[in-house]
């Protein structure tokens, strides 16, 4: 029979639990040590970058720095038509984020009928290049394409909502209103 509980004789095996673990971590550090300094006598292999001797490094950043100098400077410039900023500025056509309250925002470019049918297939090319550029910078500054007030329940889904626009369109407008806006008739080109 079994003595109770109370009078068993306790062993005290934490101690060696943890010098075993100790020794352990000791040994599988070291051995990963020991692989980490094996080959750093080596003097270079020139298959990594690090193992450059001085010259070679030296000749691998003339090389870069001429090819450098030969690549043109990438430009940033807006496509420019003369037809959009002119129906810009006659509040012809416009540019607006629509739906930020939906999962799937568009930017759409609002334009009068009689416009679009002047424009070209360079003026339509440069329209979405113009949306793309949008998109982007609404992507970047949420904020400034939304009407939802901040104060809104619901203005930072809105803000996430535009973050993540992909899509963009053209409507046109058969008219404008007592407001001056453009009438929102018919969408004509939808790019998801």
């Amino acid at each position: 029979m079994a003595p109770p509980d109370d009078e068993r004789p306790t062993v005290n095996r934490s101690g060696s639990w943890v010098a075993f673990t100790v020794l352990f971590v000791l040994g599988v550090g070291g051995l990963f040590l020991g692989l980490a300094m094996q080959g750093q006598d080596k003097k270079t292999t020139g298959s990594r970058s690090y193992d450059l001797t001085p010259e070679q490094y030296e000749e691998n950043t003339r090389w870069a720095r001429k090819r450098a100098a030969e690549q043109p400077a990438p430009s940033r410039q807006p496509p420019s038509s003369q037809k959009i900023d002119n129906c810009l500025k006659a509040n012809k056509c416009t540019v607006q984020l629509r739906g930020e309250a939906t999962a799937n925002p568009v930017m759409s470019f609002i334009v009068a009928e009689e416009i679009w049918a002047a424009f070209d297939e360079k003026d339509k090319s440069d329209m979405r290049t113009l949306l793309k550029e949008k998109i982007e910078q609404a992507k970047a500054q949420p904020g400034t394409y939304t009407g939802i007030p901040a104060s809104a329940p619901f203005y930072s889904k809105a803000l996430n909502n535009i973050r993540n626009t992909r899509s963009y369109s053209v409507i046109l407008s058969k008219g404008q209103r007592a407001s001056g806006a453009l009438s929102v008739d018919e969408e004509i080109l939808i790019d998801f």
